[in-house]
């Protein structure tokens, strides 16, 4: 959100404390993690839930976890994130639609906002069985150990920001991987992968949680 939008809705008091507060967290969040509530628009609260209703996430918590890493991971490359922002401007100008005054475009939004609001949605936590279990303690770890080369073997499994991996080969710097999110089983028959397989190396390992190693 820029500074712009923030100025819009919150006041100068406000702001002073929502920063405050971050500073005042941050050393407990380095160490332990951070939890908050998070209010997802219409739109976007339907896109996620198709994610957990397809299996690619178990819950809406997890969407965030993974999303916000992917985020974190991009943040570096402003050539990229430029590109992507160039892309969605592109969009909207070849978008055949007919474009709306800038004055009917306020008066939506006024009257929205003056409108009720239904009431959000409310996602349950449900008990988590062993091999969930596992799995938050592995991110737990990986949140604030990491993985070393040495650590992997060929058939592990491990955790990133962006989901669940399978070693399929060790380089000497470096570790390779195929993404468990195929919905047909047989695409982890190999070597050789009708998937991708992936490179991580040294400056990756520090965001990697082992699941499972194989003896």
């Amino acid at each position: 959100m820029t500074e712009d939008l923030q100025d819009g809705w919150r006041t100068a008091e406000e702001k002073a404390r929502d920063i405050a507060q971050a500073r005042a967290l941050k050393e407990q969040a380095r160490q332990g993690g951070l939890c908050f509530e998070a209010y997802l628009p219409p739109g976007l609260a339907e896109w996620v839930l198709a994610f957990v209703e397809r299996g690619v996430f178990v819950d809406p918590s997890e969407a965030v976890f993974v999303i916000l890493g992917e985020h974190k991971d991009l943040e570096p490359h402003a050539d990229l994130r430029q590109e992507a922002l160039k892309r969605s401007i592109q969009a909207a100008i070849d978008d055949p639609r007919p474009g709306i005054p800038l004055e009917e475009v306020k008066e939506r939004m006024k009257k929205r906002l003056a409108e009720p609001r239904p009431e959000p949605a409310i996602w349950q936590k449900q008990p988590y069985g062993d091999a969930a279990l596992e799995e938050l303690k592995a991110l737990e770890a990986f949140s604030t150990n990491g993985m070393q080369h040495a650590d992997f073997q060929i058939g592990m499994e491990f955790l990133t920001a962006t989901g669940r991996w399978r070693v399929t080969d060790i380089g000497t710097r470096t570790v390779i991987a195929i993404k468990l999110d195929q919905t047909d089983p047989r695409n982890y028959n190999g070597p050789p992968y009708s998937i991708v397989e992936n490179v991580f190396d040294e400056y990756d390992f520090g965001g990697c949680a082992p699941v499972e190693t194989v003896g």
